[in-house]
């Protein structure tokens, strides 16, 4: 564990399995200790950034997939030229959508 605020600081931890367990696949017999480790922060006002930006990302997902459906609707008895723009846009904001998804 560090001491610097915002500085990456290891959580390590296990479960106990005194009867063992089965799930599909898995079997873990029995008695076992399973052990767990992983990253974890302590900076607050980071997550409130990270938190402020994720529902950022949010309203951009929500206005894209309006965006497209509007387009989608437009081209809804449109000449097929019109059609064929608005697919090529469609398929832009999912892209777009996509890779908002991901940072999310």
């Amino acid at each position: 564990v560090t001491d610097e605020p915002g500085s990456e600081a290891l959580l390590r931890f296990w479960l106990d399995c005194p009867t063992g367990a089965v799930r599909g696949d898995v079997n873990i017999p029995e008695p076992e200790r399973i052990f767990f480790s992983t990253g974890c922060w302590d900076d607050t006002d980071g997550l409130v950034d990270l938190t402020a930006r994720c529902l950022e990302i949010e309203d951009e997902i929500a206005s894209n997939r309006a965006e497209a459906k509007g387009l989608e609707e437009a081209a809804d008895g449109a000449n097929p030229i019109q059609a064929a723009m608005a697919f090529r846009s469609r398929v832009k904001i999912y892209d777009r959508t996509e890779m908002l998804q991901r940072k999310s």
